[in-house]
């Protein structure tokens, strides 16, 4: 396998938080492998009911993280902080960045504009991408 990867794309998270909720253009959805909530739950000491829903919309997928009444994941700290930021999820890793499959068995990195730090920061060259693309590899195999 093998992807192609945007040359010259800089991004700086800035903390703002836009990628841990919804915004006034998009509902996001955290998605969740099992594996990932069950680590979540080890680490935080909290049942996945308590922070997570089951959902069949979302294959391989099988979870949606709650939400607070703002619209925010609820590991979300008011300093926009993430209280899980060592065992998040694939998808909040990946973020700004999405990962789609193309023709041939190759796949596409791309940014999302949405987010303030695109295009700020350093460059993030062909190392970030290929961590992301064994990361999501590893994930994937492990949820299927």
């Amino acid at each position: 396998m093998d992807f192609v990867y945007p040359k010259n794309l800089k991004f700086s998270c800035n903390n703002c938080g836009i990628c841990c909720g919804d915004t006034n253009k998009k509902e996001r959805q955290i998605l969740m492998f099992k594996e990932e909530v069950n680590q979540i739950s080890n680490k935080t000491s909290r049942k996945i009911s308590d922070f997570a829903i089951v959902s069949n919309d979302f294959k391989p997928y099988s979870f949606l993280m709650n939400k607070n009444k703002n619209g925010k994941c609820i590991f979300l700290s008011q300093k926009n902080k993430c209280c899980i930021y060592s065992d998040r999820p694939l998808i909040c890793r990946f973020y700004p960045i999405e990962l789609s499959d193309l023709i041939n068995k190759k796949h596409k990195f791309s940014s999302t504009n949405e987010c303030p730090g695109i295009n700020h920061g350093n460059i993030l060259d062909k190392k970030y991408f290929s961590d992301l693309f064994e990361l999501a590899k590893s994930r994937f195999q492990k949820s299927c």
